[in-house]
């Protein structure tokens, strides 16, 4: 998975000139994601301007629809209470296919940094079978964290 499937998005809602630093996460564990959270958040407070963090990651690939949810409901619970330790033990305990989930841990661990009233939402949930039917789908979530 990358991220540059989120570039045409990016440039639709910004359609200023914007700087898009890709970070790709070889070994994805929660100690590397606080690391990386911890060295992200020291950059962007050294840059001083105002800085937008996304993570992109899909969930279940090629299970049943209802499998995946069976799966990824734990997993998206931790992500809204903003447990990214426990997003590490799920995923490695329930051997989730999910392929980006230390990108999802880092922007949690980010966004705890920036606030201690870091909020998550889901703005979106569905999975690949709602467009072209099949027994066999990747599942996909689109939150949003922020500070209230």
């Amino acid at each position: 998975h990358s991220g540059e499937v989120l570039v045409p998005f990016i440039q639709h809602y910004l359609p200023q000139s914007v700087r898009i630093v890709p970070i790709s996460i070889l070994q994805q564990s929660y100690q590397q994601s606080a690391v990386l959270a911890e060295k992200l958040y020291k950059a962007i407070i050294r840059y001083g301007k105002h800085v937008i963090v996304v993570a992109s990651s899909d969930f279940s690939h090629y299970v049943s629809p209802q499998e995946g949810q069976r799966v990824d409901r734990p997993i998206i619970d931790k992500a809204l209470t903003l447990d990214a330790e426990g997003i590490d033990t799920l995923v490695k305990v329930q051997h989730s296919s999910i392929c980006g989930y230390g990108a999802i841990m880092t922007l949690i661990e980010y966004s705890k940094r920036i606030s201690e009233k870091a909020k998550s939402e889901i703005l979106s949930i569905g999975h690949s079978g709602e467009i072209h039917p099949s027994d066999s789908v990747v599942h996909y979530v689109s939150m949003i964290y922020f500070q209230e």
